[in-house]
């Protein structure tokens, strides 16, 4: 990214690129061992604070336009994505068939990633827990895989090489949500006039019933708290309901 941008992003924005961009590094996966940090490009905190299982920073340019050997702040950060859905889409359908009848409202978003952050990416956020996956997914000296989903587990603050805004921490925000269904039965017009009403209808209906997408399980990249460069994310409810439609 040329010098001549870097003043623009200071309000999330670069002329030439769509609003809402993630303004970060490209990463490499994650150290291996020794030998992989030693043969490395310099990276943010120097080689000496760096151990296996740390993310690895790429050197993608320099002060003279290509890579210099080192990772840094000036030259070496890049658009990484944006936050800005290119696509809005949905689904409204109705259908009835002699008394039942059924509705369902389908809508999603895509073409846009999403920055995780705080308590949902950082195991022992701000003295917090960790969560399963984290465990499941980290990189061990037993299983040192340089494409493990986190890295090196150790308590972490905020200045950590490892919690830097990079296309690591970042995750495809796409989803398919089935907002609403609902299922309904109306009685026969010949039974509702014996006991005296115009009609009667009974449903059973769900709101948030699925969510398709490639996120971490029980988050929702629609449902976003905070601002900055490492927001969070919380789960949304499903509700479920059951009624009775009456006319006199």
């Amino acid at each position: 990214m040329a010098n001549g941008a870097k003043e623009e992003i200071n309000n999330g924005r670069i002329v030439g690129q769509p609003l809402g961009i993630i303004y970060g590094y490209k990463t490499d996966g994650l150290f291996v061992d020794q030998a992989g940090i030693d043969a490395a490009p310099d990276q943010l905190v120097g080689k000496s604070g760096l151990k296996p299982g740390y993310v690895k920073y790429e050197d993608i340019s320099g002060a003279d336009g290509v890579p210099d050997g080192k990772v840094d702040a000036t030259n070496d950060r890049t658009v990484l994505g944006s936050t800005t859905p290119k696509y809005y889409y949905g689904l409204n359908l109705n259908v009835s068939y002699k008394n039942f009848d059924f509705s369902a409202l389908l809508q999603g978003l895509g073409g846009h990633k999403r920055l995780i952050g705080s308590y949902m990416a950082y195991a022992f956020y701000n003295g917090g827990q960790i969560q399963r996956w984290q465990v499941d997914n980290r990189w061990t000296t037993e299983s040192p895989d340089k494409w493990a989903e986190y890295p090196r587990l150790e308590t972490l603050n905020m200045n950590h090489t490892n919690l830097q805004v990079s296309d690591y921490w970042i995750r495809n925000a796409g989803f398919l949500r089935v907002k609403n269904v609902q299922i309904g039965y109306s009685l026969p017009q010949s039974l509702c006039n014996k006991i005296g009403m115009a009609g009667m209808r009974v449903y059973l209906s769900g709101q948030n019933l699925f969510n398709f997408n490639s996120f971490y399980k029980g988050w929702d990249p629609e449902n976003e708290i905070g601002t900055g460069d490492a927001p969070s994310y919380y789960p949304i409810n499903s509700i479920y309901s059951f009624g009775f439609n009456f006319k006199f």
